[in-house]
């Protein structure tokens, strides 16, 4: 968890002709399974496939895993054929993290059945059903290199990408840098074009933004901001 001092809030970016959303209803259960790691620690994010298979997570040495139905984990991705096991897999040291990798965000899009990953060092990813090396889709923008690339969405009827950069300046095993940075304005949201392969950007100068989500009716994006209080319409 994060300080008390600090906030989570919500940005939210309104499209034309916003409609209301309607959520399914959830129900939670009385009961659950708690699944064990070995060898892994640091989980982050957690997703299912189109087919509802799963789940996927985010571990700290940036593999992602798959949860199988004798409730065993296998590797599902990898974010570089050059990554070195020797130094990488079960690490739990932050200094390797710029080697190794960060997954933090992991979306699959239902349409292809794609995995997109939001790597806090390597920039988005995404990787094909049957998992594999990651293929870097994009990781600067105008020739600076993204620090901490954190959360991300799908657009499945247009395949567009909506994703987060936290800093162009620390990267994320600065975290206490990055959270005392209140001043910093290069915290900014992305849009992600794959008939085009480039990225734009649709919101500059938040405060450490993380999360984002896109709308059931795809009529506007909520972005979790952690520092700044203000609301975008």
């Amino acid at each position: 968890m994060m300080m008390n001092s600090l906030k989570f809030l919500f940005f939210i970016f309104c499209f034309a002709f916003i409609k209301q959303s309607y959520q399914s209803r959830i129900v939670i259960p009385k009961s659950y399974n708690q699944f064990n790691f070995t060898d892994v620690a640091g989980l982050e994010s957690i997703t299912f496939d189109c087919k509802g298979e799963g789940s996927y997570v985010g571990v700290f040495d940036d593999r992602i895993l798959k949860h199988e139905l004798n409730f065993s984990w296998k590797e599902f991705v990898i974010p570089s054929l050059t990554r070195e096991r020797r130094l990488c897999d079960g690490s739990t040291n932050p200094m390797l993290e710029p080697i190794c990798g960060r997954a933090f965000g992991l979306k699959f899009n239902d349409a292809t059945c794609d995995l997109y990953i939001a790597d806090v060092y390597f920039g988005l990813l995404m990787v094909g059903p049957k998992g594999g090396v990651a293929q870097v889709l994009v990781n600067s923008f105008e020739g600076i290199l993204f620090r901490f690339t954190n959360g991300l969405d799908i657009d499945i009827n247009t395949g567009v990408v909506y994703f987060t950069d936290n800093n162009i300046i620390f990267q994320r095993r600065y975290a206490d840098l990055l959270l005392r940075s209140s001043t910093d304005r290069t915290r900014r949201l992305f849009r992600y074009d794959p008939r085009t392969k480039k990225a734009s950007i649709m919101y500059k100068s938040l405060m450490f933004p993380s999360g984002v989500a896109l709308s059931q009716n795809h009529s506007f994006l909520l972005v979790a901001e952690t520092i700044r209080a203000k609301s975008v319409c």
